[in-house]
């Protein structure tokens, strides 16, 4: 296959121009479109006359100038000018108390030459609503916007947020605290954000044991088992930790929903100590009841 005289054969390698002009640009697989065609701008730029020539190679390169023109004023929006490394979303589930780091970290690329605007929001639920921005950096300064309840708790993770570390850490986490944060780094050509939901429930406090009902052989009681903190839905389960084995599997009366253990026809068999296990995704708490079979004496509860 033949080449024209100014287009020289080989991988990744342009002689342009015509004979005489040498102009020659070496390009990596990745980058060859890319560097060809600052290749041709640089061709143009140093040969004048290509626009004024009326031959087949002088059309060309006269068209080929107007596009490097044109791309090149594209390019930098093309390439991106701001990559932020973690995935776009996340979402993180942690229990009332704990302290959490939202990562954002990010790179920019060397052509960028707008000031450098960090921006953290909380999002609106209503998607008709406005964000409610709470922790921003800007002209080379921090300033929180949060609510009061937020804003002690709240601060970048880095000392200067400016060396590519975005990333926001909140103590102390409140069941309050849930919701979507969105990180967005600013340098002008280029912008790009991450969103991360945060979800914040209270773990189970630790549930009190008591029995409903007569104590008396062949009566039926209740093992009741209630927990006065934690984000719903709680889950409750009894188990049997001390005494004979049950000759029956106890009816688990609405035992998952509000904890309640019934217990038919009591007899020796099913005295011994329960315990009562309430749980939710970040959390749980126990308690223990002695049920026994008695007359007008009070059951033991841990």
């Amino acid at each position: 296959m033949s080449h024209p005289p100014w287009a020289s054969p080989g991988r990744g390698h342009f002689l342009l121009g015509p004979p005489g002009t040498g102009v020659s640009c070496t390009t990596g697989l990745a980058a060859q479109v890319l560097q060809l065609l600052l290749c041709v701008h640089t061709l143009l730029l140093t040969d004048s006359t290509a626009a004024e020539d009326l031959t087949p190679f002088g059309i060309i390169m006269g068209d080929l100038w107007a596009i490097s023109w044109v791309i090149l004023g594209f390019m930098p929006a093309l390439l991106g000018a701001v990559t932020i490394q973690e995935q776009s979303t996340e979402t993180i589930l942690l229990p009332k108390g704990d302290s959490v780091t939202l990562g954002c970290t990010y790179v920019l690329e060397p052509f960028e030459t707008g000031a450098l605007d960090i921006e953290w929001s909380l999002m609106n639920p209503d998607s008709t609503g406005l964000d409610k921005v709470i922790l921003t950096y800007m002209d080379n300064a921090v300033v929180s916007k949060a609510p009061q309840s937020l804003m002690n708790r709240l601060s970048f993770r880095s000392a200067d947020p400016s060396q590519g570390d975005a990333s926001i850490t909140i103590t102390f986490l409140e069941v309050g605290d849930s919701g979507t944060f969105q990180c967005k780094v600013k340098k002008n050509p280029g912008v790009a954000s991450r969103k991360v939901t945060l979800v914040v429930q209270a773990s189970p406090s630790n549930p009190q044991c008591y029995i409903e009902g007569d104590h008396t052989k062949g009566s039926d009681v209740v093992l009741k088992c209630k927990s006065s903190e934690g984000t719903p839905p709680l889950t409750y389960r009894w188990e049997k930790i001390a005494g004979p084995s049950n000759p029956v599997t106890p009816v688990l009366n609405m035992a998952p929903i509000n904890g309640d253990l019934l217990i038919k026809n009591l007899s020796e068999p099913y005295t011994g100590a329960y315990q009562c296990t309430v749980g939710n995704r970040v959390g749980s708490g126990t308690c223990v009841v002695d049920l026994s079979i008695s007359s007008g004496e009070k059951d033991v509860t841990h």
